[in-house]
């Protein structure tokens, strides 16, 4: 921005310098044709002097004579400072030009350079969009998979629970199973020590039974009594 402000003041001022340089060329033209009437009238005075007799010299002021050489002088002194004012300014005018068409190089030289930048931003900006969307979307998916991730967690937790639980159950049914175990086998070594002491007493009675009824057995020979002698026989007790 600051180096179209220059461009823009130096624009002014070659118009200005051009409009100067105009009213200066235009002034010197007007110079040029007083300085041209008055050595026309500066010749026509020499010559009307040269030619007039004593009484025309009487009647001639000397004085008009002079103050025409003076303002001829003094026109040539302006005209010479026109064409020197009229010289500078040429110079400097094409100088200015010059340094214009310069300015107006570097101007358009910038403006290319800042249509190149803006489009470079643009396309960043567009990757920037683009990179925004994605973040989005990666932050929507990060925040789906924390939820799920959480909620994996809290199923875990549960998960895990119902294992202590599990194990503390399974490890009370342990015990109460080797209890029951151990219960049973006593029973069961009970029982079979008890069937055991049947199967003698059993076997005993028959041996007792089989000796009273034997026929070699008689009356008046004591009995043997075995440990069920105090049991009737089916025979007795019919």
């Amino acid at each position: 921005m600051a180096e179209v402000e220059i461009f823009q003041n130096q624009a002014s001022k070659l118009k200005r310098y051009e409009t100067k340089l105009k009213d200066i060329i235009a002034a010197y033209k007007t110079l040029q044709a007083e300085n041209a009437c008055l050595q026309e009238a500066l010749q026509k005075t020499s010559g009307q002097t040269s030619v007039a007799n004593a009484d025309d010299n009487s009647k001639t002021d000397p004085q008009s004579t002079e103050k025409l050489k003076k303002a001829l002088e003094e026109v040539n002194e302006k005209c010479e400072d026109a064409e020197h004012v009229t010289s500078t300014l040429r110079q400097e005018l094409l100088y200015k030009t010059t340094e214009l068409k310069d300015q107006k190089r570097k101007y358009t030289e910038l403006r290319e350079r800042t249509a190149e930048m803006e489009a470079v931003i643009e396309n960043y900006r567009n990757e920037l969009d683009a990179s925004r969307q994605k973040l989005e979307k990666s932050a929507e998916f990060h925040e789906i998979l924390n939820e799920r991730v959480a909620r994996l967690s809290r199923d875990l937790a549960v998960e895990r629970r119902a294992v202590v639980d599990l194990q503390s159950s399974l490890s009370e049914a342990q015990q109460q199973h080797e209890l029951s175990t151990n219960h049973f086998e006593m029973r069961l070594s009970e029982l079979t020590a008890n069937l055991k002491t049947y199967e003698e007493t059993h076997k005993l009675d028959q041996q007792t039974i089989m000796r009273l009824r034997s026929p070699q057995n008689v009356e008046g020979e004591p009995k043997d009594i075995s440990p069920l002698a105090a049991i009737s026989s089916p025979a007795s007790d019919s």
